[in-house]
Order: structure tokens, then C-alpha cells, then sequence
């Protein structure tokens, strides 16, 4: 099972579609190596924040779904 399977996200309201997955991307400089991960609707493409309000990313796909999920729960 992979990380995707144990997250629920919520549809994204815009173009309706319940196909969100959480992806990530390679980030460079003071932590060589890490991760950022962000939510990613499967129909338009659109992606979800990267960063908290205090401009820190979210390492992990559990912080990416809840910043996710919390930005829908708002529209």
C-alpha cells in the first residue's frame, strides 16, 4: 500500500474531480536531498500549497494532505 492509499483527500472543487493524489518534488540547498510535497488534482493538474503560512515546506505527504484538505474545507 503505498502513502497515496492511507491519505484521504478531498475533491478539487473547481473542476470537481476526486482524483488528488500527493506529489512531490526535489528540493536543493540547506537540506540537501529533501523532499517538498504538495496535493495534485489528476484532472486539471492543479496543486495544492508547498509552504505553511511561516513559508516552511511540507516534508511530509501527511502535512501536504491536511494543508490540502484544510484549503477545500474553506471554498
Amino acid at each position: 500500500m503505498s502513502a497515496n492509499d492511507e491519505i484521504k483527500l478531498e475533491p478539487y472543487p473547481f473542476c470537481k474531480s476526486a482524483v488528488v493524489t500527493i506529489g512531490r518534488s526535489h528540493v536543493r540547498g540547506a537540506r540537501v536531498g529533501a523532499w517538498i510535497h504538495y496535493g495534485v488534482c489528476g484532472n486539471c493538474g492543479a496543486r495544492g500549497p508547498t509552504t505553511d503560512e511561516n513559508g516552511f515546506f511540507y516534508l511530509t505527504p501527511q502535512a501536504a494532505a491536511a494543508a490540502w484538505n484544510l484549503r477545500r474545507a474553506a471554498l
